[in-house]
């Protein structure tokens, strides 16, 4: 055969294997068109045969509130008895028994309520007369040297000598890497504290959301000899606005006709919750010690005198104005478990912890205001210093002005100049008058009690059960709540000291209604 007639045949192969691949080509873009437009009459004949967006966005909807609801009511957690991945409670001390009740459901559902501020655990407490700082107490805590503060995790200051890391413990509100992730150009919506190892309000959120939503949507799939549907995995994503929340939601519908490879649609539904979750979060955690800002904000963790009740840190917000905004209710249930049966079983420790609730009247689920609470354990009060060298600009001292119109020199009548050995010294023949001051971080009641330890003089204890007790609130500034006592003694003492010299030693206890307690050791000399 000839060369040219090879070449023929050559090019007549390549010829037909074209027209071949043409042909094939051709006809399986006919079938994929053909299956396309099938699975498309499939898909749409499926949404007209049920109120498909209704029975999602209903249960999507109802989803996401049952998740709020959990997350408000147990201080930013979700247990894993709850979903699976859930926050682990390893025991009875990690969280507080909550009642939920209401009109229509009077023995209500018990949720445990995670803490927000803890108390030192297994860190020392300084020595009492050092407690929470050596010296006198100071309301400016940031006045104090730089030597008692430290910062925590999230650089906040803290008047200590020993680390604080453990004591402030809300859930953090968003993840690192999630839908609020602060590093995304343009995103627009950030958040104020991020968790990386997903333990977020926003992770808690998200998994309780896919965890539950398919139980409720439970669509009834038709099967045929020529098809089937059936479902892919759901996949959520959960963005936390400035006073929303908007969950986006995309639940697969898996098409197969016959042998052909099944194909997936998508039912994509934005659902979004006007709840303030955001806003209420930074309040609790502005009035708990977080400060993004590091000026001088008082708040519970930093300073024994704050009050989260009626004291607003004022620096939640880019002008640093007030944190708790129009509809913002805050309150607290104080001892909770020692007044309600249901976690009061037995003598436990967070009998007298108390239970802190921020309401928003704008955020309504179940036609009532959302509620974001957390626990908050019972901390030790702290006593004053009772000295005579205590600095006119510090708190012991203010408060014998305020509250007595005295000042330190009226008050122990000093005879000769303060000596560093002995806390007062009073001249003979003058009447020793001790006004304590305690102070509780927790706002509780207190009671005071006095002990001698040894008298030249020849004190007794029954010298000192108070003969003056003052009543009324402090003048001029703000009410300080905590120093007024339920009384097994009473508070203030007045002693006539006697004619002879010597040297004393007392001991002032003040205590809270669970027994923790500060004392001062007060060494007198009478001269």
């Amino acid at each position: 055969m000839k060369r040219s007639q090879i070449t023929i045949f050559i090019i007549l192969g390549i010829v037909v294997l074209i027209i071949f691949g043409l042909f094939y080509f051709i006809s399986r873009q006919t079938s994929d068109v053909v299956l396309e437009k099938k699975v498309n009459k499939i898909y749409s004949d499926f949404l007209s045969s049920t109120n498909t967006k209704n029975i999602a966005n209903d249960c999507l909807d109802r989803t996401i509130r049952d998740a709020l609801l959990l997350v408000g009511l147990q201080g930013g957690r979700i247990y894993n008895y709850q979903i699976e991945g859930g926050y682990n409670i390893t025991s009875f001390y990690d969280v507080v028994p909550y009642n939920y009740s209401f009109l229509r459901n009077p023995n209500g559902t018990i949720y445990n309520v995670s803490y927000g501020i803890k108390a030192p655990a297994g860190i020392p407490y300084p020595e009492p007369q050092d407690y929470p700082y050596p010296g006198s107490l100071v309301e400016d805590v940031y006045s104090l040297p730089m030597a008692y503060f430290f910062r925590n995790s999230n650089n906040q200051l803290f008047a200590s000598v020993e680390e604080k890391e453990k004591f402030t413990i809300l859930a953090d509100l968003c993840n690192k890497l999630g839908s609020n992730d602060p590093y995304v150009k343009g995103a627009g919506i950030s958040c104020e504290t991020y968790s990386v190892k997903n333990e977020s309000i926003q992770e808690y959120i998200k998994k309780y959301i896919e965890q539950n939503v398919e139980g409720c949507i439970n669509f009834t799939f038709e099967r045929t000899e020529k098809y089937n549907l059936s479902t892919g995995r759901v996949s959520i994503n959960v963005l936390i606005g400035e006073d929303d929340l908007l969950v986006s939601f995309r639940y697969p519908i898996e098409i197969s006709i016959k042998d052909k490879p099944p194909k997936t649609r998508y039912l994509d539904f934005n659902v979004r919750s006007k709840i303030r979750l955001k806003i209420l979060h930074e309040i609790a955690t502005h009035l708990i010690g977080y400060d993004p800002h590091l000026i001088k904000t008082y708040s519970d963790s930093n300073n024994i005198f704050f009050n989260m009740e009626k004291d607003d840190p004022n620096d939640c917000y880019k002008d640093r104005s007030s944190c708790v905004i129009e509809g913002i209710n805050v309150y607290k249930l104080r001892d909770y478990c020692l007044n309600h049966n249901h976690c009061n079983l037995h003598e436990r420790h967070y009998n007298y912890s108390d239970i802190f609730v921020i309401e928003d009247s704008k955020s309504i689920i179940d036609g009532r205001p959302y509620r974001f609470q957390f626990a908050i354990e019972n901390r030790r009060p702290a006593l004053d210093f009772i000295d005579e060298s205590v600095d006119d600009d510090e708190y012991y001292y203010w408060y014998l002005n305020a509250t007595y119109r005295r000042n330190l020199a009226q008050t122990y009548k000093a005879a000769g100049p303060v000596s560093d050995d002995y806390n007062i010294i009073i001249g003979a023949g003058n009447v020793l008058k001790i006004f304590p001051l305690g102070i509780d971080p927790d706002e509780d009641n207190l009671t005071y009690r006095y002990k001698v330890v040894n008298s030249d003089s020849g004190w007794t204890d029954n010298d000192f059960e108070g003969s003056s007790y003052y009543t009324s609130g402090v003048n001029g500034r703000k009410f300080v709540s905590g120093f007024l006592s339920d009384h097994l003694a009473e508070k203030d003492v007045h002693v006539g000291v006697g004619s002879s010299s010597g040297s004393n030693r007392i001991i002032v206890n003040v205590s809270d209604n669970e027994g923790l307690y500060d004392y001062q050791d007060i060494v007198i000399k009478v001269v």
